[in-house]
């Protein structure tokens, strides 16, 4: 394994020709390289949480799971920050 770590960057090349990505990081420095892995991470993850924030709605009543019990407690201590305004017909302020 050091031997492979320490193999000079003209056979990083060589290795890595049948590998375009590896072929490209194999020119680039370790923290090139990490950064544009992170970059891919990061995309590939919005991606998946934008399905989610697209169909996101406002539900005033929302039913929880045993372990968010403290949603309710938080919701009703966040609302001192926001201004009074009209309420949603159906939704019962619990102040």
């Amino acid at each position: 394994m050091a031997d492979a770590l320490a193999c000079s960057h003209r056979d990083r090349g060589r290795f890595a020709r049948g590998f375009p990505r590896l072929r490209k990081a194999a020119s680039m420095s370790l923290s090139a390289v990490t950064g544009q892995a992170l970059v891919r991470t990061i995309a590939h993850q919005m991606r998946q949480d934008a399905r989610i924030w697209n169909r996101k709605r406002y539900e005033p009543n929302p039913r929880l799971t045993p372990g968010e019990s403290a949603i309710g407690q938080y919701r009703r201590w966040v609302r001192q920050f926001y201004p009074r305004t009209r309420r949603l017909p159906g939704h019962h302020d619990r102040r």
